[in-house]
């Protein structure tokens, strides 16, 4: 297994563990477009569809 691959399984089991649903493709967005053309592995998104973090 990679250093990618766990650290994605290690911090979806953080956001589970946080009660962030992974799945419903709204909550926590993946691969996401970054305004600097980047993207960012994971942003997880409030009620209202903004992004409460960008990494």
């Amino acid at each position: 297994m990679t250093n990618e691959a766990f650290a994605r399984i290690k911090i979806d089991q953080l956001l589970k563990d946080a009660a962030w649903r992974l799945t419903d493709g709204r909550s926590v967005r993946y691969e996401y477009p970054l305004d600097d053309g980047g993207r960012a592995d994971y942003v997880p998104f409030d009620r209202l569809g903004r992004a409460v973090a960008r990494r």
